[in-house]
């Protein structure tokens, strides 16, 4: 299995048995995880490795028989816009999942001790399906360990989605909480 790791609010991170569980289990186990995720709390879950939702989708893993080899990367996107590929682990699962998530917290998570005035948020393709008051909730959520309790958020997608709409209409300052 081929994968790359990167900071996810309910699992810690992305990639490993996330990609079994729930990945192809269905919504049940989706539900459930995004359940446990939320009695946890964001801010104590993402970009942690070992956290309650890690360890009940790795327990799925457990019961599968084959042996899975994952090739995990961590990879990030440079100011120029090109891929930079920081690493590659290829191993069992967890293991090969572990180490690129420890190469992933040095590469995507920047701890500032402190929280801002003003945070805008840019934002990918996938949230070209979002109305404006769940991507405005999607951020909140993300950014909850830099924003003060009803601080301003600023959104910008600054992009057309494939339905045609350019989101991008909606400037910086729009979209304040």
């Amino acid at each position: 299995m081929f994968g790359a790791g990167v900071p996810h609010e309910v699992a810690g991170f992305t990639s490993g048995a996330k990609y079994f569980f729930p990945g192809v289990a269905g919504p049940e186990l989706t539900h459930t995880t995004h359940w446990l995720g939320a009695l946890a709390g964001i801010e104590d879950i993402i970009g942690e490795i070992e956290t309650p939702t890690r360890h009940l989708i790795e327990a799925g893993v457990e019961l599968l028989t084959p042996k899975i080899i994952l090739l995990n990367t961590a990879v990030s996107r440079q100011q120029d816009g090109r891929l930079r590929s920081f690493a590659l682990f290829a191993g069992d699962i967890q293991e090969a999942f572990r180490r690129a998530a420890e190469v992933s917290s040095q590469v995507h998570i920047r701890y500032t001790g402190r929280k801002y005035a003003r945070v805008i948020a840019l934002l990918d393709l996938i949230t070209c399906g979002l109305a404006e008051s769940e991507l405005q909730t999607e951020c909140r959520i993300h950014q909850s360990n830099v924003i003060p309790a009803n601080g301003p958020l600023c959104t910008t997608r600054p992009y057309s989605c494939s339905d045609g709409s350019n989101p991008s209409k909606s400037e910086l300052g729009e979209g304040l909480l």
